[in-house]
């Protein structure tokens, strides 16, 4: 059987059962970083009002970017790019068993602050959507409130008075750890928002996140038919901190893994959600490893090495602080993926980390191109700041700027063996001389 026939029969199958696997840990949100100052709310004056129909930027593919409340600062609005942004989803505001909305912590603060305000206000002058998101997270959780009528009904009603008071376009609806008997009140749920929410405003916008398994795709599909105006498919967390192979989070074509990119938007067509209602979430952020070698795709380092599980890694770090001493970048070619390689000879390991550089984000988000997908999504605004060519590769895929071309970096001392893509797939040389490893391991090399 084609890997295109395998997939169609297997979502057929749990389509017709309604026996979804719950939502995969892992394929899902980045994690928040630690130690983020709060952000105490405030009453805005004036508040904002929602765009209208004929307010909304139009341009020829989607850009939907998830600002969470850890990048929320002094330098937030002057980052934002609202030229080339369609939405801005504010993350976000938790919900309780009883399905009444968590108005406090620091999610719910920041979309209330002033500071928001001044986004939402310059926003909705160049065109550009503001939606709130709405976070039901864990299965425990998911089976308490979704299928409890009167929950979803205070949720419905809460959340579109929230988006009304502050003069937004609509929200998202992130609901992960979905256990197969309430994929259907799922259903219902998202219906009944999309119903409040267009009701009061035909502009506004509900979408819904979900994962790149078998359950997303089928998740999708009922949000969409459900009313639903956009799918955001969770393109990354292919991997986390305890996957036993390294490799990057969002990869096209795993290796050692069984899902990718690629299978996810085959499981999305198989399921029958719109190309045109999908948008490609890409991620923002890595996963750094301690491995046992060197090479490509290395394994973990067992846990009796006591080095820890892999950590989130966002390339804004690279701004403040620098890549690690004597850390080699290149790429993957196989999964599309930027590498930091180095040997730590305090703790006598070699650490790994895979993301997402502008070269290789260039690859994926023209998949949304390709797919005749809505547009592209991004998790998440801000940990890309202070580093050059995530905007610009933005735009290029929006028809709205040349391709980046980053800086040529100086001759390596060492020359490696090729081992990174651009755009087209061909091959560049290494940009730093190896790093010294232990007596008898090798350097990090491509095939």
């Amino acid at each position: 059987m084609s890997r295109t026939a395998a997939v169609s029969a297997a979502v057929l199958v749990l389509v017709i059962a309604v026996v979804v696997a719950g939502s995969s840990a892992g394929v899902g949100s980045g994690s928040s970083p630690s130690g983020s100052g709060s952000i105490v709310a405030a009453s805005p004056s004036p508040a904002p009002s929602p765009l209208g129909s004929g307010a909304v930027a139009h341009r020829p593919r989607e850009a939907f970017g998830f600002l969470p409340y850890w990048s929320m600062a002094d330098w937030t609005d002057s980052y934002l790019r609202y030229d080339l942004l369609t939405t801005i989803a504010f993350f976000g505001v938790g919900v309780r068993d009883d399905g009444s909305i968590v108005k406090s912590g620091a999610g719910y603060n920041a979309f209330m602050s002033d500071r928001a305000t001044t986004i939402i206000d310059h926003a909705h002058a160049a065109g550009v959507r503001v939606v709130i998101t709405f976070e039901s997270f864990g299965t425990t959780h998911n089976k308490r409130f979704l299928p409890n009528a009167t929950a979803r009904a205070r949720f419905v009603t809460q959340a579109a008075a929230l988006v009304a008071a502050r003069g937004i376009d609509g929200a998202n609806l992130d609901v992960e750890n979905v256990p197969a008997a309430n994929v259907p009140d799922f259903g219902q749920l998202v219906g009944a928002t999309a119903s409040a929410i267009h009701g009061a405003d035909a502009a506004a916008e509900v979408t819904v996140s979900t994962n790149g398994n078998v359950s997303g795709a089928v998740m999708a599909a009922l949000a969409v038919s459900n009313g639903a105006d956009r799918a955001f498919l969770m393109g990354y967390s292919y991997r986390v901190g305890t996957s036993a192979t390294t490799g990057s989070v969002s990869p096209v074509s795993a290796v050692g893994t069984p899902l990718d990119l690629s299978t996810s938007l085959d499981l999305y067509g198989a399921a029958s959600v719109p190309a045109d209602r999908i948008l490609l979430g890409l991620p923002y952020f890595g996963m750094t490893w301690p491995t046992r070698t060197a090479a490509l795709h290395s394994l973990r380092q067992p846990d009796s090495a006591k080095l820890g599980k892999g950590v989130a890694f966002r390339p804004r770090t690279i701004a403040t602080s620098g890549p690690p001493d004597e850390a080699i970048l290149d790429h993957d070619p196989i999964e599309v993926s930027a590498r930091y390689t180095w040997f730590d000879a305090g703790r006598k390991s070699w650490y790994q980390t895979y993301f997402d550089d502008p070269q290789t984000l260039a690859v994926k988000e023209n998949l949304a191109i390709e797919h005749g997908l809505a547009g592209v999504g991004l998790w998440a605004l801000g940990d890309d700041y202070g580093v050059a060519g995530y905007w610009e590769t933005l735009a290029a895929t929006l028809g709205l700027g040349p391709p980046y071309v980053a800086p040529t970096a100086s001759p390596p001392a060492s020359p490696g063996a090729a081992g990174s893509i651009g755009p087209t797939g061909t091959a560049a040389t290494r940009s730093s001389a190896s790093p010294a490893g232990p007596p008898g391991t090798a350097a990090p090399t491509l095939p």
